[in-house]
C-alpha cells in the first residue's frame, strides 16, 4: 500500500489529500525464506552433478528447489 497525493477535481466534487491505494510489488524485492534456517535468503545458483542447475541457500547452504 502506497500513499499517494490527489489533487481536488471541483468539476466531479472529489475532495484532495492523500489517498492509499495498492500499487504492484517488484520480484525484485522479494526474498525467498530457506526452510532450514527459517529466514529471508538470497539465492546462490549451483549446478547438481548431472549438470541440471538447482537453487541454494546463501546462508546455509541447503538446496530449496531445481531451476
Amino acid at each position: 500500500v502506497v500513499k499517494r497525493a490527489m489533487r481536488a477535481n471541483p468539476s466531479r466534487q472529489e475532495q484532495g489529500g492523500m489517498v492509499a491505494k495498492e500499487s504492484p510489488l517488484a520480484v525484485s524485492n522479494v526474498l525467498v525464506v530457506c526452510g532450514k534456517c527459517n529466514r529471508p535468503t538470497r539465492l546462490n545458483r549451483k549446478r547438481l552433478e548431472d549438470g541440471k542447475p538447482a537453487r541454494s541457500c546463501k546462508r546455509c547452504g541447503e538446496m530449496i528447489g531445481k531451476v
